[in-house]
């Protein structure tokens, strides 16, 4: 069959990019799964994998049969049905992979919301919004022609379609609407929080990695534009951004797994988030040299954890809280290292100073040192340990 460089650099683009979106797939489910947070935003990732497979397939095949990346004067006669059925099959699954995986990454949002119910009703907005429109495409695209196999047999009498630029440039649209509103989320989520600022930046990098894939969306509206809108090339057969549908979907899946496999990553390059992982850690005062990890990532009632206070300084332990009133989790990560936990309030953190005595120590002391011996307080180490909710 005929073929050229430029055909087969456009069958590499639609293979590579789905191969490493499965791997991506693989580690994410992994991770996920061997931590015990596998949830319904990784089972849509899943679903969204297998249709873009599906789709890779009858890319290749329309590449093929249509001839593309070949120039016009070198294509054999051929018949154009296998082609547009191919076609037909890829406008079908498009639509629906973007969608799903914007449901997942707004499923994977929600848990971070706590209890924002501002936060928690716009997400749970777009995820009605957004499942609504995949519907509406999804049935339009189906049945965009009267009958259905008038899209690759216009010889049919009595055919018709709906006006296919308009309509393509409009759901093209929407969806780069619903994308930059998914993008927008993160930052109203994240800013709000108390967190080191390279924490903050690093869970909104992450985000917005998804930008990728609206660049990539609005080069593919500005092909179907030129496609529908403008006169064909004289060589338009040699020519390849029919790949774009192919990156886009596939880049969508990659970057929409990057926050869920931090856990993963965290475990196989400790050292990179080492810096973030210890920001808790007091640099200077009597408390240098400790981390803070308890006051600061697991604080609950109950609890059995204690603190000593460096040598030097008066070493002393913090007294047990067991079962007191009031007390709230707040956890700033979870056991599997996600984000997932950073927000689990919605109200006024209250800091409250504890009062901490002394253990007695067997070593000299002077007069004064013991007198007050089991009286002294110090009310100067503060520790958030309650949340009055708004």
């Amino acid at each position: 069959m005929t073929t050229s460089s430029l055909q087969e650099l456009a069958l590499f683009i639609v293979i590579f990019f789905p191969a490493l979106a499965i791997v991506i797939v693989c580690l994410r489910t992994y991770s996920r799964t061997s931590t015990g947070q596998f949830g319904l935003d990784d089972a849509l990732i899943i679903i969204a994998m297998v249709m873009s497979i599906g789709e890779t397939y009858v890319t290749w095949g329309y590449i093929k049969t249509n001839f593309v990346g070949i120039h016009l004067v070198d294509i054999p006669p051929h018949s154009v049905v296998p082609g547009l059925k191919y076609n037909y099959a890829v406008q079908v699954l498009y639509n629906p992979v973007l969608a799903i995986v914007k449901n997942s990454i707004l499923i994977f949002l929600l848990r971070l919301t706590g209890n924002r119910r501002a936060v928690k009703y716009t997400i749970l907005t777009l995820i009605v919004f957004n499942t609504a429109l995949m519907v509406a495409i999804f049935v339009t695209v189906i049945f965009q022609c009267t009958p259905i196999s008038y899209n690759w047999d216009t010889t049919i009498e009595g055919g018709h379609c709906v006006q296919q630029g308009a309509f393509y440039v409009a759901t093209t649209t929407l969806t780069l609407f619903t994308d930059i509103l998914v993008l927008a989320l993160p930052f109203w989520i994240v800013m709000g929080l108390k967190m080191a600022r390279k924490t903050k930046i690093a869970v909104i990098g992450i985000f917005f990695l998804g930008f990728i894939v609206t660049v990539i969306g609005v080069v593919r509206m500005v092909i179907i534009i030129k496609a529908f809108f403008y006169p064909p090339g004289k060589d338009y057969t040699y020519d390849i951004g029919f790949c774009t549908s192919a990156i886009e979907t596939n880049v969508a899946i990659m970057t929409a797994s990057a926050a869920a496999m931090k856990p993963l990553f965290k475990r196989w390059f400790p050292r990179l988030f080492s810096t973030l992982s210890n920001t808790g850690a007091y640099s200077d005062g009597p408390y240098a040299g400790g981390t803070g990890r308890y006051a600061r990532n697991t604080m609950k009632s109950g609890t059995q954890k204690k603190s000593v206070l460096r040598s030097g300084h008066g070493g002393f332990e913090l007294n047990k809280i067991r079962g007191e009133r009031g007390l709230t989790e707040i956890q700033s990560q979870n056991r599997g290292g996600s984000e997932e936990e950073i927000m689990t309030f919605d109200g006024i953190v209250k800091t409250t100073n504890v009062s901490v005595r002394y253990a007695e120590r067997p070593v000299e002391r002077s007069e004064s040192e013991r007198t007050g011996e089991h009286s002294r307080e110090r009310s100067d180490y503060g520790m958030r340990t309650s949340v009055e909710s708004l």
